[in-house]
């Protein structure tokens, strides 16, 4: 029987079980699968209390893994509907590990500190375009176009608007945890000279992180289990990923854990609702200058 691009395609059915019951087990399957294999990407880029020995084991492991896996996605008939999600997997874990030897390189020629504005706008690059391009090279691989990824038009307009609406609710998070405070006290001429470095940061980082969660990611989870549940598994991939980042931080996972979560889904929704990626990288780049604005005048 034929499936349509949102059905899972269904195994021989077990005796006493009927064809839904089959299908909700497969799904839920799945998408533990999708969701534990979307962390071990991001451990060993970001789980720095890791100890050294397992993040180097987990650099070299994860992406040989992602390959075997990718390998029999195209070599098994029943895992073809998985091959653009194995594909997409592969390409982030392969761009973090490049990003790993070249993120140094431009800072260390400028001889900058990734502690200020400016190195850390500089440094964010250096970890991105890796990434970025990584996901581009392999969606073309896959024999993807940018619209497969939501690098078109869409309704842009709305998109925008939308993002700016995100962008304006994470004010509220950033003024509740005293960032608005903090930045106010270090006065207009030293924020300004951030502005410029953060904005940079922040429209890099957005950028990248729409395209791998939103545009690669729940793009293509979608191709297989359909759009809603996409949303939410890469919304909840998103969120974990940062608590795993700030691990060492109860204060701010505590507090921001829900914020990513809704940073992630409000994203999500308008990508999908607009056809377009734009507005959720505006409203992740609005997000990000809160964020970063609030860190560097606490910490300075």
């Amino acid at each position: 029987m034929a499936t349509n691009k949102h059905t899972l395609p269904l195994a021989t059915q077990t005796p006493g079980r009927t064809g839904t019951q089959h299908d909700v087990l497969v799904r839920l399957a799945v998408l533990c699968l999708l969701l534990v294999g979307g962390l071990i990407v991001s451990l060993p880029a970001y789980m720095t209390t890791l100890a050294p020995d397992l993040r180097q084991n987990l650099r070299l492991g994860v992406p040989l893994a992602l390959v075997i896996v990718t390998l029999l996605a195209y070599t098994v008939t029943a895992l073809k509907p998985y091959r653009q999600i194995a594909l997409a997997y592969l390409a982030v874990s392969v761009g973090l590990g490049v990003a790993r030897y070249v993120r140094g390189i431009p800072l260390n020629w400028l001889g900058w500190s990734a502690e200020t504005p400016p190195g850390a706008a500089i440094d964010k690059i250096g970890e991105c375009l890796p990434i970025i391009l990584a996901i581009l090279i392999f969606n073309r691989i896959g024999g993807g176009r940018l619209s497969s990824l939501f690098l078109q038009r869409g309704q842009l307009g709305t998109s925008l608007a939308l993002g700016l609406a995100i962008g304006a609710f994470c004010l509220v998070p950033f003024v509740i945890m005293g960032g608005l405070d903090a930045t106010l006290a270090q006065g207009a001429p030293i924020v300004l000279s951030w502005l410029p470095w953060l904005v940079l940061f922040s429209l890099v980082n957005g950028f990248m992180e729409e395209l791998w969660f939103r545009g690669s990611w729940m793009g293509r989870i979608g191709e297989v289990l359909g759009p809603n549940a996409a949303l939410y598994l890469a919304a909840l991939i998103f969120t974990l990923m940062h608590v795993i980042v700030y691990w060492s931080e109860p204060y701010s996972i505590a507090i921001l854990t829900v914020v990513w979560f809704l940073l992630g889904f409000a994203c999500g929704w308008v990508t999908y609702k607009t056809k377009s990626l734009w507005g959720a990288v505006l409203g992740h780049t609005l997000a990000d200058i809160l964020f970063m604005l609030g860190t560097f005048a606490a910490f300075t």
